[in-house]
């Protein structure tokens, strides 16, 4: 790990000194733990005392496997080609709520590929609504759960998805069909790419 060390303001317009790790293995419990708590890069103000999160590019471990997180406001760029990455990152997710949701899925042992399908073809059968966007939540009882947000104003919906549609996407993900392409080229594996374009 290394630990990074600047300057925040705060909304109150208080500037403080803050460190963080740039780099976390997620392997250990109390890691994932900090980030789906939502600890991890946030901070609190000394004069107001509220809390200030920051969005730093960050990479993840995991054994062999390298995430790289970048500031949401960096997805476009990225989709357009503009921004560089390392050729040894397993994935690229853009913000806090990316983060935390691969962090999750990675905890229960799931492939995120066939998940960001499922929210595909959610989305799909939906007509594609602007602002609508699904993170995985949890698996139990054998059915996969999701939050949606965006369907209704300051609401946060649930949908389930029984467990055997998840595994018959990862047995074709030997041979996807065409239209998952998008979702599942490069490293970055996410249904946000067809939202952004």
């Amino acid at each position: 790990m290394s630990e990074v060390q600047t300057q925040i303001t705060c909304l109150c317009d208080e500037v403080f000194p803050v460190h963080y790790d740039d780099e976390l293995d997620i392997a250990q419990e109390e890691n994932r733990k900090k980030i789906l708590e939502g600890q991890y890069l946030s901070f609190s103000c000394p004069a107001c005392r509220k809390a200030v999160k920051i969005e730093p590019r960050v990479r993840l471990y995991d054994g062999n496997d390298c995430w790289e997180v970048f500031p949401e406001t960096e997805r476009d760029h990225f989709l357009a080609g503009g921004l560089e990455i390392s050729r040894d990152l397993h994935r690229v997710v853009f913000g806090y709520k990316e983060m935390a949701e691969k962090v999750r899925i990675l905890g229960d042992r799931m492939d995120d590929r066939p998940l960001e399908i499922l929210k595909f073809t959610f989305l799909e059968k939906q007509g594609w609504p602007e602002g609508v966007s699904l993170t995985y939540h949890e698996i139990r009882d054998g059915k996969i759960f999701f939050y949606i947000e965006g369907l209704k104003e300051n609401e946060v919906g649930v949908t389930a998805v029984p467990q055997p549609f998840y595994e018959r996407i990862q047995g074709q993900l030997g041979s996807p069909p065409p239209e998952w392409a998008d979702v599942l080229s490069g490293p970055y594996v996410s249904v946000q790419k067809l939202g952004s374009q």
